[in-house]
């Protein structure tokens, strides 16, 4: 009976393990990509304000190291649960064997065990230290030795308590005992701290991710766009305000005691000519941020009439032809295009 029960439990091993690591592993991928168009989403909604908290570097590393984290969690989240109901029934059948000794060579396998948890974290002190390499390699050595002599130690503590209580030593016991032990040094030494070390990872990761994920977005803004064209419109006597702008106050910084444009009004008609002058860092451009909706509000309002074209004082273009960049993305339209190449003066 206990044969057929092994060569059941093998068989249904071979049968369930490939398709059970592909089913993880493809709910680790799935959580991956959802994380990493989540992040990508993300970084085209932030506002001004919120970038200036985070850089593009950090952005690449959340889509690059932090969002593999649940592919390598996924494949070993199993053995979270799996570890402690085999080393219950491992135990049991040892117990059954050789009584309460086994309670010896399970107290050293958790010892072995804290140490693994030990020397992982250790190795995460070093891995980024270029002089640290010698030093981890040396880790790395002990950690190997004691991964190899554990079985062998664990079973002559388990057998010399056993046998020196006057307790004869069968083969049926032995057997037993060390396929157990082994079995047990691979789940609880490797697979089980692995995991931990693993899912702590992810919790990290999960929480960068998340503080990337509530940075402020910009807010969604509804323009008129009645009346506005290409060409710049000509004056016209009584016309409405197109941009109106009362007793604004913004900063950058949610922390900073000083607001970095204060108490602003101004009315823009149609065909009116506004400038606005200043020393570096008197907050021109995040006056212009503000009407854009780049930079929030805190105090008074602003409404805008029809469309706005902003160009930047930082020039910029992407990878793609001069058309598609004038373009960006909308269709084209020869007799408009034409209209706005010839008055941004760039015919040839």
């Amino acid at each position: 009976m206990a044969a057929g029960g092994v060569c059941f439990c093998t068989a249904l091993f071979i049968l369930l393990h490939h398709s059970a690591t592909i089913i993880v592993m493809r709910m680790g991928m799935r959580l991956r990509a959802a994380s990493s168009t989540l992040i990508y989403k993300k970084s085209l909604k932030l506002s001004r304000a919120s970038l200036a908290k985070t850089t593009v570097g950090h952005i690449v590393n959340l889509m690059s190291n932090d969002v593999s984290r649940f592919d390598e969690f996924s494949t070993n989240v199993c053995y979270l649960l799996v570890a402690p109901i085999q080393t219950g029934i491992a135990v049991y059948i040892i117990y059954t064997e050789i009584s309460y000794y086994c309670f010896v060579g399970l107290a050293l396998l958790l010892l072995f065990t804290l140490f693994q948890a030990f020397m992982g974290k250790l190795f995460s002190k070093v891995r980024n230290e270029v002089r640290g390499i010698q030093r981890a390699h040396f880790l790395n050595a002990i950690n190997l030795s004691v991964y190899l002599a554990a079985p062998r130690i664990i079973l002559f503590a388990c057998f010399m308590a056993y046998v020196l209580t006057g307790n004869l030593l069968t083969a049926k016991a032995v057997f037993i005992t060390m396929s157990l032990f082994n079995t047990l040094r691979t789940t609880l030494m490797t697979l089980f701290p692995y995991a931990i070390a693993q899912w702590a990872e992810l919790m990290v990761s999960c929480s960068r991710i998340q503080t990337f994920l509530e940075l402020g977005e910009m807010e969604p803004k509804t323009y008129n766009t009645k009346g506005l064209g290409v060409l710049a419109a000509f004056p016209k006597i009584n016309a409405k305000p197109k941009v109106i702008v009362n007793n604004i106050s913004a900063k950058w910084s949610e922390g900073s005691p000083y607001s970095t444009i204060q108490n602003i009004s101004f009315n823009i008609k149609p065909g009116d000519l506004l400038a606005v002058i200043g020393p570096v860092g008197s907050g021109k451009s995040s006056l212009i941020m503000s009407i854009l909706n780049e930079l929030p509000v805190l105090e008074g309002s602003i409404q805008t009439v029809g469309t706005i074209s902003y160009a930047s004082q930082e020039a910029w273009s992407f990878n793609n032809s001069v058309r598609n960049n004038i373009l960006l993305g909308s269709e084209y339209d020869e007799h408009r295009y034409r209209q706005v190449v010839n008055v941004c003066a760039l015919e040839r």
